[in-house]
């Protein structure tokens, strides 16, 4: 009997150190997302912050990071922007309990666009559905409806 017993809490252990290590492994690929655009670069950038501010976002700042690694005296690479974007409401309702605040610093959401090297377009950003599990109460469901309410930005963007 405690040979068995032995050989079952032996197999839950290895079970649970199995599973950790392809969450470990797998969680990555999920956290962050990334889709070809139906339009040329500019295009892109410009349509998802028109986008952001017909449903009612902000769009705080775009990042031009090929234009600063080039003042910086990187070599030059291929266009990439980062459009920071937000929803007021979700966001002030998420950030105003001090015991929230901590999430501001996954705010604002930030939308890559980015040119591969054969001139394809691509939109990546954090998957915030995913990460909403992770977050128990008003928290996770703000998270969960902002998440919603950005992919409706992209939505006739990406393909």
């Amino acid at each position: 009997m405690k040979r068995i017993l032995g050989l079952l809490f032996v197999g839950f252990v290895l079970g649970l150190a199995a599973a950790g290590l392809c969450v470990w492994k797998l969680l990555p690929r999920f956290m962050l997302t990334t889709q070809h655009s139906r339009l040329a670069f500019e295009e892109t950038v410009v349509a998802i912050s028109a986008s952001a501010i017909e449903h009612g976002w902000r769009v705080p700042k775009i990042y031009d990071l090929q234009a600063t690694f080039i003042v910086d005296n990187y070599e030059e690479m291929t266009r990439m922007k980062i459009v920071s974007l937000y929803g007021t409401d979700n966001a002030y309702r998420m950030l105003y309990p001090d015991e929230y605040k901590i999430t501001a610093a996954l705010l604002p959401w930030r939308i890559a666009v980015y040119e591969a090297a054969d001139g394809t377009v691509y939109v990546a950003r954090l998957n915030t559905g995913v990460l909403s599990m992770f977050y128990p109460g008003t928290t996770g469901e703000m998270m969960s409806g902002a998440a919603r309410e950005g992919e409706r930005i992209i939505e006739d963007i990406i393909e």
